[in-house]
């Protein structure tokens, strides 16, 4: 679980800790696939033998639209509620991380928010003749 802590520089070094694990770990096919499902399937026997089926939800809302592959939600209550999000539009890949959000569910506004932002900064960067030179 991740902390959180007064420090703003502290708070820095774990987004780009995070930020740097995120992608190396989505560099794995396998693991990608996994922080990418939605929900899973599957029949499991008990002690007793017994079939049953279970299913694992995802947590991740934002994997229900579109540009987002992944990642990883949590909570706790020194750091709220946190996010990494890995997304994709046209040739870049983004990666996004919240922490401290005010609850589980505004921390996949505060996600959408910067990955939006940042999309529309690499659409102006690409659109501005000084940074086709």
């Amino acid at each position: 679980s991740t902390r959180k802590e007064s420090s703003a520089a502290s708070d820095v070094y774990k987004r780009q800790d995070l930020l740097a694990l995120s992608h190396t770990a989505m560099q794995n096919p396998r693991f990608a696939r996994l922080v990418s499902t939605r929900q899973y399937s599957l029949n499991i026997r008990s002690p007793k033998g017994e079939l049953r089926a279970v299913t694992w939800k995802n947590t991740n809302e934002l994997l229900a639209l579109p540009y987002f592959n992944g990642i990883k939600t949590g909570h706790s209550n020194s750091a709220e509620g946190c996010l990494i999000i890995s997304g994709s539009y046209r040739d870049d890949t983004l990666h996004v991380v919240v922490l401290g959000s005010l609850n589980q569910k505004t921390r996949f506004i505060d996600a959408q928010n910067l990955f939006q932002w940042a999309l529309r900064q690499l659409a102006e960067a690409d659109s501005s003749p000084s940074e086709r030179l």
